[in-house]
C-alpha cells in the first residue's frame, strides 16, 4: 500500500509540473479572437508565394480561353458579363 501512495504522489508531482508548463505557455501567446489569430500565418511563406503565382498563372490561362478582356485586380483578365438573364452554368 505504501508503494502504491508514493507512486501516486510521483505521478501527482509529475502532473502539477506539466501543469506549470502549459499554464506558462498559455500565458505568453498572443490572444487574438477569432479569424484574427490566422491573419499574416504565410507572411514570409515562399511556398505559399508560389502557390498563389500558380493560381493567378492558372485564372490567367482560364480567362484567355474564354475570351475575355477586361482585367482584374490581379492584373488577369475578367470575362465580360452578358446583357440579360445569365443561367445556371454560365
Amino acid at each position: 500500500m505504501a508503494d502504491k501512495v508514493k507512486q501516486l504522489e510521483a505521478r501527482v508531482a509529475q502532473l502539477e509540473r506539466a501543469l506549470i508548463e502549459v499554464r506558462s505557455l498559455l500565458a505568453t501567446k498572443e490572444d487574438k479572437p477569432g479569424i484574427e489569430s490566422i491573419f499574416g500565418i504565410f507572411k514570409d511563406s515562399e511556398v505559399f508565394d508560389e502557390v498563389i503565382e500558380e493560381i493567378r498563372k492558372q485564372r490567367a490561362e482560364d480567362r484567355e480561353a474564354q475570351g475575355c478582356t477586361t482585367p482584374d485586380p490581379f492584373g488577369t483578365p475578367v470575362r465580360p458579363r452578358k446583357k440579360g438573364r445569365v443561367k445556371k452554368g454560365e
